[in-house]
C-alpha cells in the first residue's frame, strides 16, 4: 500500500515547496521529494537503511511537527508536518523496520 504525505505550506523553508513523502510498504521504500524551481531533489531509502524515526514538536502555536529520519550516514530532517500525519508517519516507518 503506498501512502503519501504532504508538509505544511506555512512553515520555514515550505512556503512555496513543500516536502513530499511517499512510503511504500509493499516495496519498503520510502520516498522523499523537495521541489524547487526547475525539477526537484529525491531520497529514496529502503527501510533496512533506516535506524530511527524521531518526532519534534516545535511550534506550539501552528502545532508543526517535525520528523528527524535517522540511517547509518546520515540524519534526514522534515519539517511542516500536522501532528497526526508526523505519528502516521512514524508509525508506518517504523512498520517497515
Amino acid at each position: 500500500m503506498i501512502h503519501e504525505f504532504i508538509s505544511s505550506n506555512f512553515s520555514s523553508g515550505n512556503v512555496l515547496f513543500p516536502f513530499h513523502i511517499i512510503i511504500d510498504s509493499g516495496a519498503r521504500l520510502i520516498t522523499i521529494r523537495k521541489r524547487k524551481l526547475i525539477g526537484y531533489n529525491q531520497t529514496v531509502l529502503k527501510a533496512n537503511r533506516i535506524v530511527s524515526v524521531h518526532i519534534n514538536r516545535f511550534n506550539e502555536l501552528l502545532f508543526m511537527s517535525g520528523i528527524t529520519i535517522t540511517t547509518a550516514s546520515e540524519n534526514i530532517y522534515l519539517n511542516g508536518f500536522i501532528p497526526k500525519d508526523a505519528i502516521q508517519i512514524q508509525r508506518l516507518i517504523e512498520s517497515l523496520l
